[in-house]
């Protein structure tokens, strides 16, 4: 059967498109293999991948996929859930249509329970970070959103190692204020220690000393300032 000619249209526009396109092909004698173009990627990762994703989703200050291994992984997931702002705060809740008989904080009872409210503006909240500046003896800004004070922190002009613990320590008084927020929700019958900073400073000893291989501090110097150690 004979072919019948491309005549004048689109089946000629399309003949001349792909006479072009294999025009841009280069036939080498290497082997074949798959090429990853992100972010001017030559090969895959799964590395390269997840900063590609950070970059396109999350805030600029902080890449919240960025896991610390000293950290328990719940603790980590929490944390990116504060940054994320998606916490099941009553405002959240609200805000996604699950309606409550009240927005305001549960903790303190003063202000709507949002993101800011629950790690900064409550009284439970300033007093815990009252407590952990004086620990550290370190100028924590006390009026900053999560995302915000991770920014500070990473602008601190202080040494990497020091950076580090101090965002190890702002994810563990989150991780405890909502905790104790918890409590007070679910648990009104509950026996509870008001006194978050204990706890807070002995779960990252206990972090540190079993999770970390760089360094090697001891409990009295831990409990004085442990900034003193890096």
């Amino acid at each position: 059967m004979a072919k019948s000619p491309i005549g004048d249209g689109v089946q000629d526009s399309q003949l001349n498109q792909l006479h072009d396109l294999i025009k841009q092909v280069t036939i080498t004698s290497a082997p074949n293999r798959w090429r990853w173009y992100l972010q001017d990627m030559d090969e895959f990762s799964v590395k390269g991948l997840r900063s590609h994703i950070d970059c396109l989703f999350l805030s600029s200050h902080y890449l919240a996929t960025s896991w610390n291994k000293i950290m328990p992984r719940k603790v980590n997931i929490h944390a990116w859930r504060v940054v994320k702002d998606r916490i099941p705060t009553r405002f959240n809740l609200w805000f996604r249509g699950v309606h409550h008989n009240s927005l305001i904080c549960p903790t303190c009872g003063n202000g709507i329970e949002t993101i800011f409210h629950v790690f900064s503006e409550c009284y439970m909240a300033k007093r815990v970070w009252y407590s952990i500046r004086k620990w550290l003896s370190l100028d924590i800004p006390l009026h900053y959103d999560p995302v915000n004070l991770l920014s500070y922190v990473e602008n601190m002009d202080k040494a990497k190692a020091i950076k580090e613990f101090v965002i190890i320590i702002i994810f563990n008084v989150w991780w405890e204020l909502w905790k104790f927020r918890n409590d007070i929700v679910f648990n009104p019958s509950k026996k509870r220690d008001v006194i978050l900073v204990d706890a807070i400073i002995n779960s990252s000893f206990f972090w540190f000393r079993n999770r970390s291989i760089k360094t090697s501090i001891g409990w009295d110097e831990w409990i004085k300032n442990p900034l003193l150690a890096f």
